[in-house]
């Protein structure tokens, strides 16, 4: 059996090292492939503002704002720059506990909420109507059968 070896994980790791280091551990996490995925993605849309080969030691308190700021000129919602934004703050505090990056706090925009658009009251009625029991037993005896679509299933 081959033996272990350590990897070098000094203080000069740039950014696209420590983000292949944080999709390992959400590996060691056992999280699931959705969230992964999820992850690798927002590390690409990053590389678009956040230089992959940046070391993780320059990175410093206006990361935020320089990361807002570019984002902003692209015209997301409020919703999609509050997630990037938690993400990147996600990203920051693994490499604070990892000894990479000095500790500070991270400040994540507040999200103006859109309203959720409700049902009207006749929307509401339809939707509370009690079905047809028997329409619905003949339906499904229909479909079931074959003979909706007047051919027998075989």
């Amino acid at each position: 059996m081959q033996k272990m070896k350590m990897r070098d994980l000094s203080n000069n790791l740039t950014l696209a090292e420590g983000q292949d280091e944080y999709i390992r551990d959400c590996k060691v996490r056992n999280l699931r492939e959705g969230t992964i995925k999820h992850w690798k993605d927002m590390f690409t849309n990053m590389s678009h503002y956040i230089d992959p080969d940046t070391p993780i030691s320059d990175l410093d308190e206006n990361i935020m704002p320089e990361f807002i700021l570019a984002h902003r000129d692209k015209e997301l919602s409020d919703m999609a720059l509050y997630t990037y934004c938690r993400d990147l703050r996600t990203l920051l505090y693994f490499f604070m506990k990892q000894g990479w990056l000095r500790e500070f706090k991270v400040e994540v925009p507040k999200c103006s909420k859109t309203p959720v658009e409700t049902y009207t009251d006749e929307e509401l009625s339809l939707l509370l109507k009690k079905p047809n029991a028997k329409a619905y037993a003949n339906d499904a005896w229909q479909v079931a059968s074959g003979t909706v679509y007047g051919t027998p299933v075989a």
